[in-house]
């Protein structure tokens, strides 16, 4: 008897990523319900704005909805951060106020267990680095998450979204996690809960670029593929 596959989408954002994610936090559950996901964590950006809904939605599907936000550094990217307790949620909760009050970058909090970092997609501290093909960059910044989570605390985050340096990519995301000793996941760092979504995450594109759809184009995702997917198209 073949066996199911299994998978959690860690690294989901909704419309309460304002502009970018395009589905509602329960619409996200609801579907990874359907493709028979163990769990899904929304990672929204700076604040849990979606959490309650995602729980309440989980709850009435059977499944887990993890606690998540997505935080900005100062370079400029973008990093997931997991709650893995409850202690770790009341003091995410109280950093993020602390963000929000001097703006700085996550750089400067302290460590808390409880806290799981991501190294996040394209916007993520590893990839944009590796995308300009500096490596030693995106050491240096494995390195600093390390320092500040924790190694067994860091995961690194691979992806596949039909782009042309996917492979590559991630060959480099693989290397570095091998040569740090940290574990690596896939992830569809999904925008949407699914494909039919993608017009609604293209005009949000040109709602936040400022610009008609008609003269949007490679602003626009150059393709639908940031939804939710199956255990069996993770595998």
């Amino acid at each position: 008897m073949k066996r199911r596959a299994s998978f959690s989408e860690l690294h989901a954002r909704s419309a309460f990523s304002f502009l970018h994610g395009s589905s509602q936090p329960e619409d996200l559950v609801r579907r990874a319900a359907e493709l028979g996901h163990e769990s899904i964590a929304i990672t929204d950006h700076g604040g849990f704005y979606g959490s309650a809904r995602a729980h309440h939605a989980a709850k009435e599907c059977g499944i887990r909805a993890i606690v998540g936000t997505t935080l900005d550094l100062t370079d400029g990217s973008k990093l997931p951060v997991l709650c893995a307790t409850r202690s770790g949620y009341q003091a995410l909760c109280r950093q993020l106020t602390d963000f929000h009050l001097d703006g700085k970058g996550m750089e400067n909090c302290i460590a808390t267990p409880g806290w799981i970092a991501l190294t996040g997609d394209r916007d993520g501290p590893l990839c944009r680095p590796l995308l300009k093909d500096d490596k030693a960059g995106a050491l240096r910044a494995a390195e600093q998450l390390i320092a500040l989570f924790g190694r067994e605390n860091v995961y690194v985050e691979l992806h596949r979204h039909g782009l042309r340096d996917d492979g590559r990519l991630t060959r480099h995301l693989i290397d570095l996690a091998l040569h740090l000793r940290l574990p690596y996941f896939a992830s569809n760092a999904p925008l949407f809960a699914t494909k039919a979504d993608r017009p609604l995450a293209d005009a949000f594109t040109c709602l936040r670029h400022h610009v008609p759809l008609d003269q949007a184009g490679l602003l626009l995702a150059p393709n639908g593929e940031r939804h939710l997917k199956s255990p069996q198209d993770m595998a």
